[in-house]
C-alpha cells in the first residue's frame, strides 16, 4: 500500500468513506483528515503537511473559493483536485484555469485513483527540478562564481550568482549582449576570440575559456568561462548555459610568483581561495 497524506474538503461523511474506500481500493493506505469550511481547511493546513488535497465543490456554506485560495497560496504546486456530484462545462473551465490539477464527478470515481497518481508523480517532478535548481543555486553561491545562459544568437539571456558587490560580474549583468560584447572583445581581430567562436559555431561544448578585461576603476579581472548547448525537444540549438569564475587572485599570484614578487605558496594559497578542488591553474591543462 502506498501512504498518502490528504486532505479531504466534504461535508458528507458517506461521501468522504467512499472517497476513503477507493484509495484503498486503488492501492492507497490513506493518512486523512476530513473538514467541511475554510475556517477548518486552513487550521489543517497550517498544523500538517499534505500530499494531496481532494475537496468537494459545492460546500453547504459556499466556502470552496476561499479553500481553494488558501490551498494554492499554502503550495501552488501540491495537487488540488475537485470531486463534485455536478458542475457546468464553463465553471470546470474556470476552476481548471484558477490552479485545480483535476475535476472529477462522484459518478465516475474510477479516474479518481488513476488521477491522482498522474498528480503526485507530476508534483514530484516538479519538486524534483526545483531542489536542482535549488542545489546548481547553492554551489554558485558558496564557491562565488556565477551561472549564466545565452539564446541561440550567444546574446545573454540570464546571469546569476556572485555576490552584488563582486565588481567583476558586472559588465556581464547587461542582458541581450554577447559576452564578448560585454567585455568589449574583438572575435575579428583576436584569434583566441576566433577559435572559441568556431566552438559555437559547432556547437561544441567548452571549459575553462579564459578571458581578460578591464573595470572602469582600473582593476584587470580574468575570469574562467565553461559552458555547453542545449537544444528543446526537437533537437533544435537554443543557445549555450554554463559557469563564470573569477581566477583573478590565482592569476595575479602566479604572476607575483613568475617576477619574484611572490613565493609559490602565495600562489597556491590564492588558488585554495579561488578555485574548486580539481581545478586548472592558468596555462595548465
Amino acid at each position: 500500500m502506498t501512504p498518502l497524506k490528504i486532505l479531504i474538503v466534504e461535508d458528507s461523511p458517506d461521501d468522504a468513506e467512499l472517497l476513503l474506500r477507493e484509495l484503498r481500493r486503488g492501492g492507497f493506505a490513506p493518512d486523512h483528515y476530513v473538514v467541511d469550511s475554510a475556517a477548518a481547511a486552513a487550521a489543517a493546513l497550517s498544523s500538517d503537511a499534505w500530499d494531496i488535497i481532494v475537496s468537494d465543490f459545492n460546500l453547504p456554506r459556499g466556502d470552496f473559493p476561499d479553500i481553494m485560495r488558501l490551498a494554492k497560496a499554502d503550495d501552488g504546486d501540491r495537487p488540488f483536485i475537485i470531486l463534485s456530484g455536478s458542475i457546468g462545462e464553463e465553471t470546470a473551465v474556470a476552476l481548471m484555469r484558477e490552479g485545480a490539477a483535476d475535476l472529477i464527478l462522484k459518478g465516475n470515481m474510477s479516474r479518481l485513483v488513476p488521477a491522482i497518481r498522474r498528480e503526485l508523480a507530476a508534483a514530484e517532478q516538479k519538486y524534483a527540478r526545483r531542489e536542482s535548481e535549488r542545489r546548481f543555486r547553492d554551489i554558485v553561491d558558496i564557491s562565488a562564481d556565477s551561472i549564466w545562459e545565452t539564446d541561440r544568437e550567444h546574446r545573454l539571456s540570464f546571469v546569476s550568482g556572485a555576490g552584488a558587490d563582486a565588481e567583476w560580474i558586472d559588465p556581464f549583468r547587461r542582458l541581450g549582449r554577447t559576452y564578448w560584447e560585454a567585455i568589449g572583445a574583438d572575435p575579428k581581430s583576436d584569434p583566441h576570440w576566433r577559435n572559441h567562436l568556431s566552438d559555437l559555431k559547432a556547437r561544441r561544448p567548452f571549459r575553462s575559456f579564459r578571458v581578460s578585461f578591464g573595470s572602469p576603476a582600473g582593476r584587470r579581472y580574468h575570469v574562467s568561462i565553461s559552458g555547453v548547448p542545449y537544444f528543446d525537444r526537437s533537437g533544435r540549438f537554443c543557445g549555450y548555459r554554463g559557469a563564470m569564475t573569477d581566477e583573478t587572485l590565482l592569476v595575479e599570484a602566479y604572476w607575483r610568483a613568475e617576477a619574484g614578487l611572490g613565493t609559490t605558496a602565495d600562489a597556491e594559497e590564492a588558488a585554495d581561495s579561488t578555485s574548486a578542488p580539481g581545478r586548472a591553474a592558468p596555462g595548465s591543462c
